[in-house]
């Protein structure tokens, strides 16, 4: 049922990608029909029940009851109903045999049942699902990858809106390459472990109580509305507004924390010169709140560490594997000089191009293309898959495509990621992995 739900759907996408050239109003708005985007869904909601029911059906513990409903006693049941000129004796046969299991059930009833259960592991722990919005979304690639991190996975959609699901041990894994593409929605992320013990009565009760506190919060400083845009679509709760050049001070941390009313908070600076000012608000909030700082140095610093949060650890498992997630982390960053200087990778002139790596600058041109691909060649080892591109308030299309020109020449391995982050100060930030 399941190859036949997944061929079916595979030809609908195809299908619906045909409407776009069927009537001209949608082949001159280039979307697709609605309507059959409509059917496409159903088909997929039908699939993503269909897999749920049968993880759900291999997965759960399964009791056999034993008990004195047996052959033997209904048959005798229905012996004697047989023998009996009741009213009852000339109905029909099956109602009988019914009725008699009835009450062999009750007769049992207050007797201790055997429960013999029949174990069986889960391999991938937690059901994943979100959307993916973007631009230009390659299906095929995204498909692949996330295939790679499990079972059951479906991937539907088209260039600008991908439905995922998926059963995985690494969710951060999933969402990490879904950002990559677009924006990230209506994320849900479920442990399927808790799901069978719950069914079956078994969850204990401390499982429950191990999960983190309602009261946590996710703070982020961030400028640029791509940038908050892509931090909300990971669950960040509260943005302060700041980066380079514009240092939120110590007070606007303080009182973005305390307007949360949170038993804890966590908060990602993003910016090497804020992450002082961030520990010194961690001792000026309320004594209620329990802050932790996570030195992110960069905006893809940030969005790394947060793909790699999990509201269901405690604080000391997600700061190790957020921290983690950072120092792995590959960060560029293209700006202009604001005057002249002299510094050990040469003579900078006002208004050159400088190609920073992880805060330091590396290369410097007049050509944002040149200065862009050449930090790149720096940075890159070989075993790099994608680069991601988040573009700044003034940077230019042209510029942009003249980048992505050059990278499909000079990396062809690498993937091609571009959000519009609209950040000041820095056309490109981008991050390799």
């Amino acid at each position: 049922m399941e190859e036949l739900l997944d061929s079916i759907i595979a030809e609908a996408e195809k299908s619906v990608e045909r409407t776009t050239y069927l009537l001209p109003v949608l082949k001159q708005a280039n979307v697709v029909d609605a309507g059959a985007q409509g059917i496409l869904d159903i088909l997929i909601g039908i699939k993503l029940a269909f897999s749920r029911v049968e993880s759900i059906n291999e997965n759960l513990d399964k009791k056999i009851i034993r008990g004195n409903v047996t052959q033997d006693n209904i048959s005798g049941k229905v012996g004697a109903m047989a023998g009996n000129p009741d009213p009852d004796a000339g109905k029909d046969t099956g109602q009988k045999v019914k009725k008699a299991a009835m009450d062999a059930g009750s007769a049992s009833s207050n007797r201790e049942l055997e429960e013999v259960k029949i174990k069986s592991e889960i391999k991938y722990t937690y059901c994943t699902e979100l959307v993916v919005k973007g631009n230009g979304i390659n299906l095929e690639r995204l498909r692949e990858k996330i295939e790679s991190y499990g079972d059951s996975a479906i991937i539907v959609g088209n260039e600008s809106i991908v439905k995922i699901h998926v059963h995985t041990n690494t969710p951060q894994k999933v969402l990490n390459r879904a950002i990559r593409q677009g924006t990230i929605h209506d994320i849900q992320i479920n442990n399927m472990k808790d799901q069978r013990m719950e069914a079956i009565g078994e969850r204990p009760v401390a499982a429950q109580e191990t999960k983190a506190p309602e009261g946590r919060a996710l703070v982020v400083v961030a400028n640029g509305a791509g940038i908050e845009e892509i931090f909300k679509s990971v669950g960040v709760d509260a943005i302060v507004g700041g980066g380079q050049s514009m240092n939120p001070s110590t007070y606007d941390i303080v009182k973005v924390i305390n307007s949360l009313d949170a038993a804890e908070v966590i908060i990602f600076p993003n910016n090497k010169n804020i992450i002082l000012t961030a520990n010194q608000a961690k001792k000026l909030v309320k004594k209620k709140t329990n802050v932790t700082v996570v030195p992110t140095r960069t905006i893809p610093e940030g969005i790394s560490a947060l793909l790699n949060y999990n509201p269901d650890a405690g604080m000391e498992e997600n700061t190790y594997n957020m921290e983690q997630a950072i120092s792995s982390s590959k960060c560029g960053e293209i700006t202009q000089a604001v005057r002249d200087a002299n510094l050990y990778v040469g003579e900078i002139k006002k208004g050159a191009f400088l190609g920073l790596y992880n805060g330091k600058v590396k290369v410097i041109s007049d050509n944002i293309a040149d200065v862009t691909i050449d930090l790149i060649r720096d940075m890159v080892e070989g075993s790099e898959e994608v680069i991601t591109f988040y573009t700044g308030k003034d940077a230019r299309q042209e510029d942009m495509k003249a980048v992505r020109e050059r990278l499909k020449k000079d990396f062809p391995y690498l993937d091609i990621e571009i959000h519009r982050g609209g950040q000041p100060l820095y056309p490109f930030i981008f991050s390799i992995e």
